[in-house]
């Protein structure tokens, strides 16, 4: 079927015009509507984020309050305080001195005869005073000998005295120990 307009040229005319500004005013409309729609979905992601810096801000400045509180400051000075202390352990362990392996040695170089009654040592300077009796001179000779040989003592004190009698000898000898032998383990 065929369809015939009986319009005047000028009225189709005017008719297509009229159509479409109809549709121009209907996509603009639309337009507008989307615009507006986008706009307020913006401004509600806006609101929305600075709500979220806000709580965050707020959640930072109380973070930073319960660091300032006294229970850290006292927990920071507990941290110190041992930390300190570990240093100090670890400094007194690199001056530790191993004196027995030092007391080992005048232990196998003393002769079977001999007995010693004092020993003392004096940490600061290594040196050591020992005094005791001997069966005979020649245990006395023989531990002076030993001493003189050995790699752990120095500066031997040996007085003459030692070897007044030949029986029962009474002694007292004077001697450093060489810090290199007992400073490592």
């Amino acid at each position: 079927m065929k369809i015939t307009n009986l319009l005047p040229q000028s009225e189709l005319k005017g008719l297509r015009l009229l159509l479409a500004s109809k549709l121009l005013v209907k996509f603009f409309i639309v337009i507008a509507i989307s615009l507006t729609a986008f706009f307020l979905m913006t401004m509600a992601v806006r609101f929305y984020i600075e709500g979220s810096i806000t709580e965050s801000q707020s959640r930072i400045g109380e973070l930073q309050r319960q660091l300032s509180s006294s229970d850290n400051q006292a927990l920071e000075k507990q941290v110190l305080n041992l930390n300190t202390q570990i240093r100090n352990i670890k400094s007194a362990n690199q001056q530790h001195y191993y004196w027995s392996k030092a007391l080992v040695e005048l232990g196998n170089i003393t002769p079977v005869g001999m007995h010693l009654n004092t020993l003392d040592v004096d940490r600061a300077s290594g040196k050591l005073v020992v005094e005791g009796v001997s069966d005979n001179r020649d245990d006395v000779i023989t531990f002076w000998s030993n001493v003189t040989k050995s790699s752990y003592f120095q500066n031997i004190n040996f007085p003459l005295n030692n070897l007044e009698s030949a029986a029962d000898t009474e002694f007292t000898f004077t001697f450093s120990i060489k810090p290199e032998t007992i400073k490592t383990e």
